[in-house]
């Protein structure tokens, strides 16, 4: 597919940058968005390397703070849950902002083969 794409930019006239630039970078920006979408969720969600590695308590990841919630003789569900909720809501932010681009992309440089 990105053969026919490359050469029917070089046909058009473009140079290698600029089938780069006007043809391969917008047919794979769906994917980079996704990556960086799925890369901000899997860096926020962090718990393993944040609680090994990390000891200022300023420095711990949201995963980990929500972890300390739990307490040695009560958990209080209310909190944490509430934590919980607006944890998720810069994820849920992120996701929103790059969706338009995700759906954009989905038939840009459709070849029909």
């Amino acid at each position: 597919m990105t053969k026919n794409l490359d050469d029917a930019g070089r046909i058009d006239g473009c140079s290698e940058i600029g089938v780069l630039f006007r043809i391969v970078l917008p047919v794979s920006w769906p994917g980079l968005v996704a990556i960086t979408a799925y890369a901000f969720i899997i860096g926020w969600n962090e718990f393993l390397f944040a609680l090994t590695f990390m000891t200022k308590t300023k420095m711990k990841t949201v995963p980990v703070g929500l972890a300390t919630l739990f307490g040695e003789f009560g958990i209080e569900w209310d909190i944490i849950m509430s934590a919980a909720s607006m944890a998720t809501v810069p994820a849920v932010i992120v996701f929103l902002f790059l969706q338009k681009y995700l759906v954009k992309g989905l038939t840009a440089g459709a070849v029909k083969g």
